[in-house]
């Protein structure tokens, strides 16, 4: 985004949110307004309405994602749950905070609903970052976060958090995530590695596969030992090996 290009996601199934017409709408009553049943304020703590910027500053973020990244602009025209997190004035949530947030998603409508509490979530660091308002360091700590929240999430919604850990490596592990990043993961076995290993497929294929909401992460496997030739999964003995 900022010196760092476009951000593209995949593409995304628009039948499932209600379009809005920014043309016949006043912009601060979009971004004043509570969605009906909004989703996006279940997954926020107390109080129940985010704290709202004037409307100038909303659309001078919503101006920035527009001219910035042509499909979370769309998500922004589609989904007003978005909408609503690019007006949020608060802090971003940091690492318990996303966390917690995404096991709220996931365990009221599973990987579907945290796949797009990601992208909605997304929105909302990029809104920040396009409009100048974040440093560079703290985007990226907060995309790393993010994800980092989303694996956790979808791990304990498997049933999984027990038979697999999932390290992350590289930009991830680093917590320099940026748009365009995939995400380097390695998987060690903390009980039968049979079992972890398939909670590492599940897993890869609920993150990493394609849905109509998108392809929520590009996962890279690469760097575990052997490379693409290793075992997806190894014990912690034979990580010391």
């Amino acid at each position: 985004m900022r010196a760092r290009g476009r951000t593209e996601e995949a593409s995304y199934e628009s039948a499932k949110f209600r379009s809005i017409d920014l043309r016949r709408e006043p912009l601060s009553e979009l971004c004043v307004r509570e969605p009906k049943e909004s989703r996006a304020f279940a997954h926020t703590r107390p109080p129940a309405r985010l704290p709202v910027m004037q409307p100038d500053q909303v659309k001078r973020r919503l101006d920035a994602v527009e001219a910035g990244s042509r499909t979370l602009a769309q998500l922004l025209e589609q989904d007003d749950e978005a909408r609503a997190l690019v007006a949020n004035g608060a802090p971003l949530p940091g690492p318990q905070g996303y966390l917690e947030l995404a096991r709220t998603a996931a365990s009221s409508g599973g990987n579907q609903e945290l796949r797009l509490f990601k992208r909605r979530r997304l929105a909302e660091i990029a809104a920040r970052d396009l409009a100048g308002e974040a440093p560079v360091e703290d985007v990226c700590r907060a995309l790393a976060d993010l994800a980092a929240a989303v694996l956790h999430a979808a791990l304990e919604s498997m049933d999984a958090a027990d038979e697999v850990a999932v390290i992350g490596m590289g930009k991830l592990g680093g917590r320099e995530l940026n748009y365009s990043s995939d995400i380097d993961l390695m998987f060690a076995s903390v009980g039968d590695v049979s079992v972890g290993a398939r909670a590492a497929e599940r897993l890869l294929e609920e993150l990493g596969g394609f849905s109509e909401q998108g392809q929520a992460y590009r996962i890279d496997l690469n760097l575990r030992p052997e490379g693409r030739s290793g075992a997806l999964v190894r014990s912690v003995d034979a990580y010391l090996e």
